[in-house]
Parts: C-alpha cells; structure tokens; sequence
C-alpha cells in the first residue's frame, strides 16, 4: 500500500536543491583601493589570475542562464518533480480512503451475554490490602487478579522482578497467567476472523483487569460486565470495541491515516518549494543575461589591453 513512497523516496536523491559550480557567484569581489594600487598589473601572474576570474565569472553565467531557460520550458525537472509528486500525493489519498473505510459485509459476530464474575482482586504494590473474596495477602505482595468469563476462569498476575536487595528492577505489569480466550470464541465465528477476535479479547481483557486493580487502589465499586462487553461489532471497521467502546482497529486505522496526512503535508510543502526555486530561476534570467553581456564585454576588453 506504501509502494508510492518506496518510488519516490529513491528519487530524493536526484532532485537535491541547485548546486551551482563552486566558483559560481553573484558578483566578483573585488580588492579595496589601497590593494589595487599596489598591484602590478603589467605583472603576467597577475593579468592571468584577472583574465581566469573573468572567465570564471562568464563560465558562471552561463551555467544559470541554461538553468533559467530551462525553467521556460513546458517540461522541466521542476515539473518532473511535481507531477511525480503529484501522483504520490493523489495514491496516499487513495491509501487513506482505503483504511478509513471498512468492507461493509464484515461485520464482527457479536458475542453471548455471559457474566463476568469478579472472583478475587487484590491490587498489590500497597500496604492496603482490599480483597472481594479470599484472605488477605501482606502488604507488598504482587497483584493478583481472578474472575470467570460465563464458566472460563481467568487470572492476572504481577511478575516482579526483585533485585539484590529487594527492590524491583523494573515496573510490574499484569500478565495473563490462566485463562484460555478460546473457550470464549463462539462456534459460529467465520474461521477466517478467529485469530482477529482472540486477539481483540486478550486486549480487552488485560485492560479489564487492570480496571479491577486501579478500582482496587482507589476503593471504587468494581463495573457488571458480561463476554458481550468485552467484544462489541463496530459498524465503522468491521472488528470489535473493548469494554470502554474504544476499538483498537479504527484507532490504528486513524494512526495510519494521520501518518500519511503528515506525509502528505511534507510533499505538498516540497511541490510548493519546486514551483517557487522554478519560479524564481524564470524570474533571474534577464538579469543573468543583463550580467553575461558585462561580463563578456569585460573579458574582451581586457584581453585586447
């Protein structure tokens, strides 16, 4: 889907900004006053050294007016340009419209109302200790998460990894340490669509459990939910909403989307900055005429002193 930014991106390279020759100049600086007079000019070494910046200063010249003219041209390298990014702008449109938009015939299966039943919530990483069903843990202990999805068990826990002296290497997070998501995918799931729901599922319910503990934490009553809520069809894309209504897929389809609006952003920026170096070029070129037929008329002159 990308392939239109493959193409241009090797092209980069070859549409750089102008590079002009390095003797290429405006003007030719010339010494002060006090130097001039003290230069030789019958000296051979020194009448070189003029007549080579002279022609320097014409070769100059010359290279920009073949640059301006061929910016009057109808086909140019800064068309070129544009109409290749062009093209890629009007395929990353197209990219866009296809991740926004969902097969209207794939819808999610909607999954039964099972009841969830919150078993046992101890939070951990405290020295409250708040616990629906079981006894009580000590203090620092880790979290431990346990409920039923209709009659499929589930069970979170912290890994803490402890160090030498007993303190935590790293951040504990919920793991899923029991539970099989299988048991909850229905028979009548298209086969094609069961990796996608299983993997909806673990999402949703590792966010699940960690709502139980951050209720926990902060002593609020913990939410009625059911297998239904875990997995609502979004009519949008096609796949399910977590418990929260939120849907990973259509948030990854708008992070997708808004990565190639930024794209897309930088390439009209750039076909913005084609037209105008072009632009400018036509713009240059009577005085860069103007400034050749000096230069030509300085080198003739000094040649024939």
């Amino acid at each position: 889907m990308m392939s239109w930014w493959n193409r241009l991106k090797r092209k980069d390279d070859t549409h750089k900004p102008d590079e002009q020759p390095a003797g290429s100049q405006e003007g030719v600086v010339g010494r002060s006053a006090s130097r001039r007079s003290q230069v030789d000019l019958s000296d051979p070494a020194v009448r070189e050294r003029r007549r080579q910046r002279l022609e320097r200063r014409v070769k100059d010249l010359t290279f920009d007016i073949e640059r301006s003219e061929a910016a009057l041209a109808d086909e140019n390298r800064w068309s070129e340009r544009v109409a290749e990014i062009d093209r890629a702008i009007d395929q990353a449109r197209k990219d866009t419209q296809t991740i926004v938009s969902a097969p209207a015939d794939n819808v999610g299966v909607t999954l039964a109302p099972n009841p969830v039943t919150i078993e046992h919530v101890y939070p951990g990483r405290t020295a409250e200790v708040h616990a629906d069903v079981g006894e009580e843990l000590a203090p620092g202990d880790p979290a431990d998460i346990r409920f039923l999805v209709g009659d499929v068990p589930f069970r979170y826990a912290e890994e803490i990894d402890w160090s030498e002296r007993g303190h935590t290497r790293t951040e504990t997070q919920l793991h899923r340490v029991e539970g099989d998501i299988n048991r909850l995918i229905p028979g009548k799931a298209p086969e094609e669509r069961r990796d996608e729901l299983r993997e909806h599922l673990a999402h949703s319910l590792s966010t699940f459990a960690e709502h139980l503990q951050e209720n926990a934490f902060a002593n609020k009553p913990q939410p009625h939910m059911t297998l239904g809520n875990l997995a609502q069809p979004c009519p949008e894309c096609g796949g399910w909403k977590d418990w929260k209504g939120r849907c990973p897929a259509c948030q990854r389809r708008q992070w997708e989307a808004q990565n190639i609006e930024s794209e897309i952003e930088r390439l009209m920026d750039e076909r913005n900055h084609q037209m105008e170096e072009a632009r400018r070029w036509r713009e240059r070129l009577p005085i860069l005429r103007r400034q050749l037929d000096e230069a030509r008329k300085d080198l003739a002159r000094y040649e024939g002193e």
